[in-house]
Parts: structure tokens; sequence; C-alpha cells
């Protein structure tokens, strides 16, 4: 068992897979990939294909070797013969020679089946006599004139010429050698003594003496073919009997196999095999000591994922799995429910005068005047802190105020004791009834939150229903509404992006586009942001339709740059994205797919982003900028201690608010307040936008304040179609009239507070 794969699968292993009950699979990914990771082979088979594959070899070089060693035994076994046939036939044949009369000695060649011809040759090297032949030794060519002289120069040595060779692929052996005649040199028979007599030799001619010995091989081949079966036949015994004995010494292993699959199944009571073995037991007792810990994690996760660990309630997470449960079974049946929510009014006067010790103690007493006080099917969780929530099931609202009042008298009845003092527990109930899924589960729950704070704005220990306005009534059909539309131009693409051009004052040029938001509806309508986005945002939508603009705003500008590769945008992010984990990584994607660069991008957030939490987005930004992003900050001025932002935020542009724009050219303290901003953006190195430009003479007045972009109606109107801004060239000469007294200029903003991505 690979323990490093359990502590990775239990890191995996939430209580959100608890929750959900993924438990069982959450095991099943856990051994699976254990087995997976032991590989197909058994260990059994693995060790049998070894032994075998050494069995194998071994007995090939064995048997190799044996023929090798066989063969050069043969062979040097028959040359010995063949001299000593030699020897014979170099005897029998001189009197032949001597005497010239044809009387060979074939009775003696055919005794012997290996000799397969006897070859005379005569002193001057002519072949004289052949035979036998049934072997075919005619074939051979007889021996060179200077070999055969090679021979007979030595004398008396009797040296041999050996051939080894093949015919028709039978081994031969070819031996030749000469043939002398002796003679002792004396006058009489009388005092001969051979020691002193003078012998004359003469070489009279040559044998030679072929040898087939393929019969021999023949027969060796047999028998090692022989000794081949045998040791086969043997291999595979011994083979057969290994495996047998290997099997059984691993079956207390193989047992094993089967409860790790049950493990892998999700059970995880099963039972393994005791073993003598002490290897085998060891792993049997780990097998065991890990399903256990399974078991205990799984038991302990799901305790933590749906229980308080103090009172020992269902926690908020498991509240609200079961009052979403309830919501449906309510659509369905018809009948209502009611939703409590319960504040203890004194907790925080016990905790903080005593200990939180002491605090806890009383926050389990309040959970078990609850639980007691409810009914069988009815569900009380702690929520948080001194906060718990009821749900009544079945029940209208009279039945669900009296139970309130019930449930506030029990609760006070309940006298806490500490340090020799007594407390009545009090506490403030905010209720509100379930009658379908129409509402959703957090807006039920902020109404009951929102009734809890008006009971105890009305003196606590008392309870509140809440009451829904006709205002809230129709904000949420309308919101209803729009979550179709909104959805369904999320899928079809129904929104469309317009552009509208930011210049620089002072060139004329048109260095950015902002990227607004429209949504077509009804076939051909334009719908402005401004009526859509804030249902979005309640309906939690504006994360879907940022990453809509972000991509298809890229994609756009993607083609405009290959044309023109300076264009730049401008997009708007709701603080929603911005604050998701994820939305750089989103940006970055997508500027790898369309390959525009990370600079021809610039983030616009608003100041309500910032004022939510200064620091964290101060540290977020510069964690960007640090990857080359920038950023401007939208809206500049309507907001609270804006200026302190342009010191913690490393913002690049500042968008002065249209609010301050619009009557720039007649509102003195508009001018003051504008050209304050641009001077305190230039010593924070940040350039500003000027928004709602209707008129020239605001552009002119722009330009002597020191803001170096304008954008507004004067320099173009939003549009589906990116087209630079359109205006007369900048004047040259002295100005002629002093800025307070330019002409009133048409308003073509209002303040603003819109922001979500592209909006105008």
């Amino acid at each position: 068992m690979n323990t490093a794969i359990y502590k990775e699968a239990a890191l995996e292993l939430t209580p959100g897979d608890v929750r959900r009950g993924r438990m069982r699979e959450a095991l099943h990914r856990l051994v699976a990939q254990s087995l997976a990771n032991a590989g197909c082979r058994s260990l059994l088979s693995e060790a049998f294909v070894l032994h075998l594959a050494v069995a194998v070899v071994v007995g090939v070089l064995a048997f190799g070797g044996l023929w090798w060693a066989s063969s050069l035994l043969l062979r040097d076994q028959m040359r010995a013969w063949g001299e000593q046939w030699l020897d014979n036939l170099e005897l029998l044949a001189v009197p032949s020679y001597v005497s010239g009369e044809a009387e060979w000695p074939e009775a003696y060649v055919d005794q012997f089946s290996e000799i397969s011809y006897v070859r005379y040759y005569s002193r001057d090297g002519e072949p004289i006599r052949t035979g036998p032949t049934s072997h075919g030794g005619a074939t051979f060519a007889p021996l060179a004139a200077d070999r055969l002289e090679a021979l007979a120069s030595v004398g008396a040595r009797r040296p041999r010429h050996v051939v080894d060779t093949n015919f028709d692929d039978r081994p031969f052996v070819r031996i030749t050698e000469p043939i002398w005649a002796t003679s002792v040199m004396a006058d009489g028979l009388l005092g001969f003594d051979p020691d002193s007599t003078a012998v004359e030799q003469t070489l009279t001619g040559y044998v030679e003496l072929g040898l087939d010995f393929g019969s021999y091989r023949a027969y060796e081949a047999r028998a090692i073919m022989t000794a081949i079966s045998i040791g086969a036949g043997v291999l595979l015994l011994l083979t057969t009997a290994s495996w047998l004995i290997s099997r059984r010494a691993l079956r207390p292993l193989s047992a094993l196999q089967a409860p790790l699959r049950r493990l892998a199944d999700g059970e995880i009571d099963f039972d393994v095999m005791v073993s003598e073995h002490p290897e085998v037991a060891a792993l049997a007792d780990a097998l065991r000591a890990t399903a256990n810990a399974l078991d205990e994690c799984n038991r302990r996760l799901v305790e933590l994922a749906h229980r308080d660990e103090l009172t020992g309630l269902p926690n908020q997470a498991a509240f609200r799995e079961v009052l979403v449960g309830e919501m449906q079974s309510v659509e369905s049946s018809g009948r209502t429910s009611a939703l409590l929510f319960l504040d203890l009014d004194q907790f925080k006067y016990v905790n903080d005068g005593f200990s939180h010790l002491v605090g806890d103690r009383l926050l389990q007493l309040a959970a078990d005047r609850l639980r007691i006080s409810l009914r069988v099917h009815d569900v009380v969780a702690r929520f948080g802190g001194d906060e718990f929530v009821v749900l009544l099931r079945d029940v209208d609202q009279r039945q669900a105020e009296a139970m309130c009042a019930e449930l506030i008298a029990r609760v006070q009845g309940a006298a806490f004791f500490e340090s020799g003092q007594a407390f009545n527990v009090r506490c403030s109930i905010g209720a509100t009834m379930i009658r379908g899924t129409r509402v959703e589960p957090v807006k039920l729950l902020s109404r009951a939150t929102a009734a809890c704070h008006q009971a105890k704005a009305k003196g606590r220990n008392q309870y509140f229903f809440y009451k829904t306005a006709s205002r809230e009534i129709a904000e949420m059909t309308a919101d209803a509404d729009w979550s179709q539309k909104i959805q369904m131009a999320l899928k079809e693409d129904r929104f469309v992006l317009h552009y509208q051009p930011i210049v620089n004052i002072r060139t004329r040029e048109t260095t950015y586009y902002e990227v607004l938001l429209r949504m077509v509806v009804d076939g051909d309508q334009i719908v402005l942001p401004g009526a859509f986005l804030p249902a979005a945002a309640r309906l939690g939508l504006l994360g879907d339709i940022d990453h809509w603009v972000i991509r298809q705003s890229l994609r756009n500008l993607a083609e405009l740059r290959a044309v023109h590769p300076t264009t730049r945008f401008t997009l708007n992010v709701s603080g929603t994205t911005f604050d998701r984990p994820d939305f750089f990584t989103h940006l970055e994607t997508e500027l790898h797919a369309t390959g525009v660069p990370l600079d021809a991008v610039v983030i616009e957030i608003t100041e309500q982003i910032a004022m939510t939490n200064t620091e964290a987005a101060a540290e977020r930004m510069r964690d960007l900028v640090a990857r080359g992003c920038r950023f401007a900050i939208d809206d500049f001025g309507a907001g609270y201690c804006s200026y302190s932002y342009l010191k913690t935020l490393p913002v690049a542009l500042v968008k002065i608010d249209g609010s301050f724009i619009a009557n720039l050219a007649a509102d003195p303290i508009d001018q003051k307040i504008v050209g304050a901003i641009a001077e305190i953006a230039a010593a924070a190195k940040c350039e500003t936008i000027a928004e709602h430009v209707g008129d020239y003479s605001t552009l002119e007045l722009l330009d002597r304040l020191g803001v170096a972009y304008a954008q507004g109606y004067l320099l173009g109107k939003p549009s589906p179609e990116i087209r630079p801004a359109t205006l007369p060239a900048a004047r040259s000469g002295p100005r002629a009239v002093e800025a307070a007294r330019y002409p009133r200029s048409a308003a073509h903003g209002v303040r603003s507070r819109r922001r979500s991505p592209g909006t105008a």
C-alpha cells in the first residue's frame, strides 16, 4: 500500500465531497490508483516468466556447448583413426609399389565404413588408383604437385597433409602422406646387425585417405535432440512444480486482492484472511488499519461537514441543503413552511463579561432548549456565533407565530448560573414564510435576518415576521424577467459591443477606444446597460457578462491591430470579476488565444471597487501591474476620499467623473476641481481623461487645465464600428477669452454611478 497515495487522496476529500455524498467515489479513486500503480502483471506470473526465461537461456547455452564440444571431439577422433588407418595402408601398399603389381589393400578398406575413398599417387604425383569411391571420393580433385613435393621434401619424418572440408553437407577429412620403401644395405646374411647396417629409404609414392563421418554427426544430432527433448520435459515438469509451489506460497497474498477491490468499491467492512506468514500478516494488518482509518475519516468528515462541533446541531452548510429540499417540497405540494432566524440577546454580555468557555456553555444550553422545544420533523441548526436557524415544516403563519412565542418562552425559562449569578436567556426571532422556490434560499435567509433585526429594534425578546413590500415584489418579478433575457443573450450572443474614441487633447489623435456594452432584445431593440446591469448584479451574472465582454473585445482588437497595430482598448470590469482569484488567469488565457499584447488593454475599475477593501485591491493591482497590466480609475471624484486612492493604488489613468465636465465652462467650482484633479494626478504620475466632453470650448479649457485626454459626444458617439474621432484641428495663437467666460455647454452626461463591462 502506498501511503503517499492515501495522503494525496485524503487531501482531495473535502467536506463538500462528503456533503454531496461522494465519499464512495473518493475511496474508489484512492484504492483504484493503488491497484493501477501495482501494474497489470501478477507477482506469480512475473516470477514464473523470469524462471522460465532463465531456464531456457541456460538450456540453450548448455546444449549449444555440448554440440560444439562433441563436434570437436568427433573430428579429432576421426583424424586419429584416419592416421592409424593411413599407416596401415602405407605398409600394405609398399609391396605393390615395389613389385609393380596391382595388388591394392581393398579388402582392408572395406572393413571400415568411415573410409570414403583411398587414392594412390605415383612418385611424380600422378594418381594411379582410386578406390573405393562409393561415397563420392572421386569428386575431390587430386592434390597439387607443390603440396606433394612439400610432403616428399621432409624425408623420414613422415609428414601428413590434413584437409577438413564438407561434401553434400557431410563433414569430410582428407589425410595425405608419403609412402617410403625401406631397404637394408648388407653383403650377406651372416653376422647381420640391424643397428649397424645402413638403411635406405626410397619415396615410392603417396597415399590419400578420405574419411566421411556424416553418420557420426547424424547420430550426434539425434542424441542431442533426444537430450534436448528430455531436458525440455524435465524443464516443463520443474516449471509446473515451481508454478504450483509458488502459487501455494503466494496464495495468502492473492487473498488480499478481494479485500482491496472491495475497498476500491467503497466498502470498508470486510474480513481479511489470517496468515501464518509474518510478512503477509503484516500486510493484512496494514490493510485492516487502513480500512479502519478510512472509516474513521469518513465518519469524522461527515460529522464535520454536517454538524456543529460545539452544540452537536447541524451547521450552516447542512441547513442550507435542508432548506433547498424543503423549498422544492413546498413548491410541489402547495403547502407552506416557516424559516426562523434566532439570535441570543444577552450572549455578548456573558461571553465578554466572563469567558468564552462560559459563552460556549450558554450556547449549549440554548441549543438543548431549542432541540427539545421543536417537533420531530422540524430542524434547528447553528448558523454561527450566537445565531440559530429553525425550519418549521408544514405550518401556516398563524401556527408559526404560536411556535415562535413558545420558543421565546422556553428559552427564557432556561436559567443559566455562573459564579453565583443567574441569567435568564432571552432571544429575538425573525421569521419569513416559505411558499416555494421563487425566492432564492439566500434571499429567504436575508429576509429572516432582517426580521430578526426588526425584533431587536422593537425591544428584543420577541419575534417579527418579514413583510414583503410591493416595490420588492415588482423588483423580484423584473429580476426574473431580466435573468432569462441575460442568460439567453449569453447563450445566443445577443450582446453587442460599441466603441467610443478617447482622444489626446494636444495631438488630436485617437489613443484609446472604450468598450461599451449593449444588449439586443425583441429582435433589434438595443438596451443600454443601465437597464439590465443592476439586475445582473443582484442575480450574480456580472461575472459571466464580464467574461463575454473580455473574450469578444479581445477578438475584435486582434483583428483591428492586424491593420492598425497601435490601437488600444479600455475595458470596464465589475467588482465581482475583479475580486475573483482567476480573473487575471482568464485574461491571460484570452490574450494568449488572440495574440493581443497585455499593454494594448487598460482595465477600468471604479472607486467603489477600491473603497471595498483598499489594501487588498492595492495588493492585487500591484501584482497585476508587475505582470504588465495597466489600470484606470473611472468616475474619479464622485466618491469619498478619491485623492487617497492615487497614493495607494497603482493606477496609470484617472477618468474624471462626467458630472464635473458637463458644465465645466460655466462653473468655476468644477474648473477648480478638475484643475486640482489634473494637478494631483500629474504629481502621482497618472494621466487624466475627461468624460462627457460635449463642445469645443470645454475641450480647449481641459487643455488649459492640464487634462491629457478627452471622451464625449464632441469627439465621437459610441458606435458598433470602430471609428476615429472627428473634430476641428487645434486652434493656434493666443486664446482671447478666459475660461470662465466660455458659453455654457450642452450637458451630454450626468453623474454616473455605473460600473460593469462597457457601461455608458
